[in-house]
């Protein structure tokens, strides 16, 4: 999650969708008010190698402690996390403030649901090797809560609550409109462009169209639980 205050801009972070690069590239336009929360180690020192803002500002400050929180925090040696990476929608609004929220824009990435599914598979797959000889389908229609986990970082109460979404296959075109809207972050296309965060775990030949041919009923549920989204983000269908 970022929060930059200048340009009233609050970035929501769903998983596995190109998120750390843009988290990364919006440092750049970060001050001292902004807040910041951490990433992954490696991550973190991708963000300091390109001399941009570390983690700051995402931590509750003494005086929003009650005093059972504030012995606790001398206990750890730290003070609680008061924001975090994935931080869900509702929580971020709650904890910022329904001015804040309000009158900030509201960003986030968004993934094809056909494409993020194969994604999610492979990686699934990689980190938990039990799974590795369960079929894409199979995995699928037993994963749609894994699948629609990032409901929660786009909507309350089941509402879309995100007021621009940067869609991962047109990363370039998304990210050069925001510039129009924020004149303010110039430049981030030309920083984001530099990054790759994440390493891929899928192989080149897992496309759309060849994971869902002989998955007719992991396309159906795509479909079921998404269908908004792919008809309001224009996303492909295989």
């Amino acid at each position: 999650m970022i929060v930059l205050h200048e340009p009233k801009i609050i970035v929501l972070k769903a998983r596995k969708v190109g998120g750390t690069s843009l988290e990364i590239a919006l440092s750049r336009f970060a001050t001292e008010t902004s807040i910041i929360t951490p990433i992954t180690k490696e991550d973190e020192e991708t963000r300091t190698k390109l001399g941009y803002r570390p983690p700051q500002n995402f931590r509750y400050s003494p005086g929003e402690l009650s005093l059972i929180g504030k012995f606790k925090a001398a206990i750890k040696g730290e003070l609680p996390a008061k924001f975090f990476n994935h931080i869900p929608a509702e929580l971020a609004k709650e904890r910022l403030g329904g001015e804040n929220w309000d009158s900030y824009t509201k960003i986030a990435t968004m993934r094809n649901p056909f494409d993020s599914a194969i994604s999610l598979y492979f990686w699934w797959q990689r980190s938990r090797p039990a799974q590795k000889g369960m079929d894409f389908e199979t995995w699928v229609i037993k994963n749609a809560d894994l699948i629609s986990r990032n409901e929660e970082i786009y909507k309350i109460d089941g509402q879309q609550i995100i007021d621009f979404m940067v869609r991962y296959d047109r990363l370039e075109a998304d990210i050069k409109k925001l510039e129009e809207l924020h004149p303010s972050v110039e430049g981030l296309w030309e920083t984001f462009s530099k990054i790759n965060a994440k390493g891929a775990y899928r192989p080149k030949s897992a496309s759309m169209e060849e994971m869902f041919r002989n998955s007719p009923r992991a396309h159906s549920l795509i479909m079921e639980l998404f269908r908004n989204d792919i008809d309001a983000y224009d996303f492909a269908r295989p």
